[in-house]
């Protein structure tokens, strides 16, 4: 369909399976490309950009059709505690289905380590409000901002039949080093910081980064740039 360019019916294509299309189509890992049939003939199809390809051309179009539509959630409620990914797509295809879906988090802004941890010289903060804003689109509604110690027995009162937990699992593993502990830093909770606040980080004249993943690319990168 891209190929085509057929741009909108490729986008509705993608959040039929998948309705964080933007993330996925910028910082998808693409595993599937190492399992891709193409390598057999040249090379694999690149599946990521495509979706990226697709969900630029495609997003407003189906914006502007689903604003037509008349949604009411006439379903049982659902609460989603987390507006992480997993969060996030639990209540689209909830809200799908036809249920009445409120997603929780304790944070200001949905998206969980997309948002507040991958730096914004990986993703653009846009493209996580267009995957946030499809959401909405359904129906979904969100109470942001919340404190974390809820109550599942409040909310089942509350008249939510059905409780999603969704709250991640974002701790950065424990590395044993001899020395000043101060100075070893997670690649999560450091890239945190810098997405929050770049400037009141002191690492000194040299880092070292552990591990050579995505995370441990992306503290060196953000490393680089702080002043």
């Amino acid at each position: 369909l891209v190929n085509e360019g057929r741009y909108n019916e490729a986008y509705e294509v993608i959040i039929s399976k998948n309705p964080l299309p933007f993330i996925t189509g910028t910082i998808c890992n693409h595993n599937c490309m190492t399992k891709c049939t193409r390598h057999d003939y040249d090379e694999s199809v690149l599946i990521r950009e495509m979706k990226r390809v697709a969900a630029e051309k495609g997003y407003k179009a189906f914006m502007e059709k689903i604003a037509k539509e008349n949604r009411k959630a006439g379903g049982s409620k659902v609460a989603v505690i987390g507006a992480g990914p997993s969060g996030l797509a639990a209540g689209y295809f909830l809200a799908r289905a036809g249920f009445d879906v409120t997603i929780f988090d304790k944070r200001k802004r949905a998206g969980g380590t997309v948002e507040y941890v991958i730096p914004n010289f990986r993703i653009a903060r846009e493209a996580i409000k267009n995957d946030v804003e499809l959401i909405k689109s359904m129906g979904v509604k969100f109470a942001l901002g919340i404190k974390e110690d809820f109550d599942v027995n409040k909310l089942k009162e509350e008249g939510f039949k059905y409780i999603y937990i969704a709250i991640g699992a974002g701790k950065t593993s424990a590395f044993d080093i001899e020395g000043d502990s101060d100075k070893v830093l997670g690649a999560i909770s450091f890239l945190e910081r810098y997405n929050k606040n770049s400037e009141n980080i002191d690492l000194g004249k040299n880092v070292a980064v552990i591990g050579g993943g995505n995370s441990a690319m992306d503290a060196a990168r953000a490393a680089k740039r702080v002043k």
